[in-house]
């Protein structure tokens, strides 16, 4: 009953462990994609050397067994996965197999995520002279980003007045 309790508790203690460094993990190769679509005017060499740089240093010690890869997608973007083999440390009385981490992230520059813009006008005494030309600038902006993408783009005003 003994050997079952470590055992257990050695998967908990496993388990935690593997949720950190895959949290890690996904944290570097979700960098790491973006440094890629950042220089995605560069040559592909060029942005998996840059986007590995910045894998390893996030990944820190853990770089040394970790695999990092980075594609190229033929729509536009790129797509990087991260993967490492985790050692057991007491869960190996259960199962002495290492566990696989892995974990992946894409990035597209041409993906537009909804955009909300929120604008407080002052309308207070202090700008009892200016009020038109607050009011025809903040037209302008609101206009200028509803012809962005209506679908995408929302637009709010509020007043500020104490």
């Amino acid at each position: 009953m003994g050997l079952v309790l470590v055992g257990i508790l050695g998967l908990a203690v496993d388990f935690s462990r593997a949720q950190s460094i895959r949290t890690r993990m996904q944290n570097a190769v979700d960098g790491a994609v973006l440094v890629a679509e950042r220089l995605s005017n560069r040559t592909i060499e060029e942005r998996t050397t840059a986007a590995l740089a910045y894998f390893n240093a996030e990944m820190g010690g853990l770089a040394n067994d970790a695999q990092f890869s980075l594609f190229a997608l033929e729509d536009g973007g790129h797509r990087a996965t991260g993967r490492m083999p985790m050692e057991l440390s007491l869960a190996k009385l259960i199962r002495n197999e290492d566990w696989n981490i892995s974990v992946a992230a894409q990035a597209m520059a041409d993906a537009s995520p909804p955009i909300e813009v929120v604008l407080a006008l002052d309308n207070t005494g202090s700008m009892s002279g200016d009020m038109n030309t607050l009011r025809e600038g903040a037209q302008t902006l609101a206009d200028f980003l509803l012809s962005l993408d209506g679908d995408t783009v929302s637009v709010g005003l509020v007043p500020f007045n104490a």
